[in-house]
This record gives structure tokens, C-alpha cells and sequence, in this order.
């Protein structure tokens, strides 16, 4: 068995969007027919959105390592692992959208739900357009059942009208594949 690793699903470049469909679905094959909650953190590049994801691995794995229940001592701070490459400095480190390949599973209302973990590429880098940032971001909210926005030092009302905007090319593309249905 593959030890589990973050895997690309997804790539944005100047000419095209591009779904790795074969690692997509043998991720989705592990979920069977559980329900599944998608956890995924966007926001401005180089904030520590993979960072965050790593913590909330060791989370995961602390509660397995416990059948299942709350672990009290999850937090090891000399253990954050760099499953979601992560590092310092300026440069932006995620590039499209990247997910987990292991899928825990919590017990919510008496169900049994996969959990999988999903990082995207940081917003409002020096390199990428407004129109592949506004792509990036409603992809991401199309595909989550949680969308955590990670936001640093205070939101701004520009930050807060990129963020109304992108949401709602998700919500015209969630209405245009309901006509077409």
C-alpha cells in the first residue's frame, strides 16, 4: 500500500485548467459510499494555509490512533509533519489543488463520514491574474463542504469585494449546471 501523500488533482495555467481525473478517482474510490466532507483552506498566498492542513493531520491521526475519540494531547509542535509542502519565505509553494490521499473517517450524528483534506493555491501572488485567482477560488468553493478562509492581520474591504465576486462565479456556475441538468 502507497503511504499516503498529497496528490495534484487539479492544475491552472495560463492556457488551460487541467483535473487530474485518475488520482481524483482513486481517491474517491477509497470513500465508498460514506458521505463526504471536504475540508479546504484558501486565502492569500504564503499565510500558512499548508501549514494549517498539517496541523489538522496530526489532529486526525491522533484521533485515530484513539478509536475515534477526542484526543486531548494531539498537539505536538516538534512533530508538524510537511505532508502539504510547506516552508518559509516569499515565493508561493502550492501551485492548483492539491489533496490528501488517506481518508479518515468521523462518526457525525451516528454516521460514518470520510473526511478528506484539500489545499489550494494561494490568491493575490504577483504572478497569477485576477482571472485565475477568481478560477481558483470558486473551484475550491465548488469542491469543499468546509472552506476555511485563512485570513492574516485583519480583512479588508477590497479583500472582502474579491471574495464576493469569486464567490459568485461559483454561484453562476452551480445555477448553470442546474439548467443543465
Amino acid at each position: 500500500m502507497d503511504r499516503p501523500r498529497t496528490i495534484s488533482i487539479l492544475e491552472l495555467t495560463s492556457a488551460k485548467i487541467t483535473l487530474n481525473c485518475e488520482a481524483l478517482e482513486r481517491i474517491l474510490q477509497k470513500i465508498g459510499n460514506r458521505p463526504l466532507c471536504v475540508i479546504s483552506i484558501n486565502g492569500k498566498y504564503r499565510q500558512g494555509k499548508s501549514l494549517m492542513l498539517n496541523f489538522f493531520l496530526q489532529y486526525l491521526h491522533a484521533r485515530e490512533a484513539q478509536n475515534n475519540a477526542n484526543p486531548s494531547n494531539w498537539f505536538k509542535p516538534t512533530e508538524i509533519g510537511r505532508d502539504f509542502n510547506w516552508r518559509g519565505g516569499s515565493s508561493p509553494e502550492t501551485s492548483g489543488i492539491n489533496i490528501y490521499s488517506e481518508i479518515f473517517e468521523i462518526t457525525i450524528g451516528g454516521v460514518p463520514t470520510a473526511i478528506l483534506l484539500m489545499d489550494t493555491q494561494g490568491l493575490f501572488d504577483d504572478q497569477t491574474s485576477f482571472a485565475h485567482n477568481a478560477t481558483m477560488f470558486a473551484i475550491s468553493a465548488l469542491l469543499s463542504s468546509v472552506l476555511i478562509m485563512n485570513v492574516m492581520q485583519g480583512i479588508s474591504e477590497d479583500m472582502l469585494q474579491f471574495f464576493q465576486y469569486f464567490a459568485s462565479i461559483a454561484q453562476i456556475t452551480l445555477e448553470e449546471e442546474a439548467d443543465n441538468e
